[in-house]
């Protein structure tokens, strides 16, 4: 989308969108429950943030090492 209308998008955009299209989350997912973790009963937050946190930092330190110096 952004490459067909040649838009930038925000970090914030950009990082949103690359987290969910690397596939992490659903990886540390699968990786939480073969470990034997169950969720938390109640608030959510806490098992998004333990599945988005690190996508995040994979995410980041994929595109370092693809960037162009």
């Amino acid at each position: 989308k952004w490459l067909s209308t040649n838009q930038v998008p925000t970090s914030e955009d950009y990082l949103r969108n690359g987290v969910v299209t690397s596939g992490a989350p659903l990886v540390f997912m699968h990786l939480f429950f073969m470990l034997g973790h169950e969720l938390p009963e109640g608030n959510n937050d806490d098992i998004h943030r333990v599945i988005s946190c690190p996508a995040k930092i994979m995410r980041l330190w994929d595109d370092m090492g693809s960037a162009k110096v």
